[in-house]
């Protein structure tokens, strides 16, 4: 892929509103941009139905960007690798769910034989709860950690002292 396409993809995708127009990165060239770009894709989709880049079996080092659920996968796009597959997975998408409405996240559809439940992803909290939960989160595994450095430490003092006083 040339600059000039992967600046008019990115371009795609800023008027999409998959990325954000002073977001730094670039999800066509790096992996970990392309993550966030996939969590975002795939938060328009049902429950159950997610976006994924898979390897093209027979065409090394082709990826398929795919919308896959619980009764079939669609092939969307295929690439020269996974940032590739999952920008341009990204931008047929908005087709994708004109055609294929079941998919998309206002239709939440359970697998047969289980119960209709919440949308797949949750609304975001505020800033000041998401910090306090944060807050408490890290209280617990500095308290547990804590306990678990401090019990085998006393021991060992113990014994040391134990040792240390009889050969005295």
């Amino acid at each position: 892929m040339t600059e000039q396409e992967r600046q008019k993809i990115k371009a795609s995708l800023i008027e999409f509103g998959f990325w954000g127009a002073d977001e730094p990165g670039d999800p066509t060239i790096y992996y970990h941009d392309a993550q966030k770009l996939q969590d975002r894709a795939e938060g328009k989709l049902a429950k159950y139905t997610y976006l994924v880049s898979t390897v093209v079996p027979n065409r090394p080092p082709a990826r398929c960007g795919m919308v896959v659920n619980s009764e079939r996968a669609y092939n969307l796009v295929i690439a020269e690798t996974y940032p590739e597959s999952i920008c341009l997975a990204a931008l047929a998408l908005p087709e994708f769910l004109r055609r294929h409405p079941e998919c998309a996240a206002d239709q939440v559809k359970a697998p047969a034989g289980e119960p209709l439940s919440k949308p797949k992803r949750k609304a975001s909290k505020s800033s000041s709860a998401k910090k306090a939960e944060k807050k408490q989160a890290k209280k617990a595994v500095k308290k547990q950690a804590g306990k678990a450095v401090k019990k085998p430490a006393k021991k060992a003092v113990k014994k040391s002292a134990k040792k240390g006083g009889a050969a005295k």
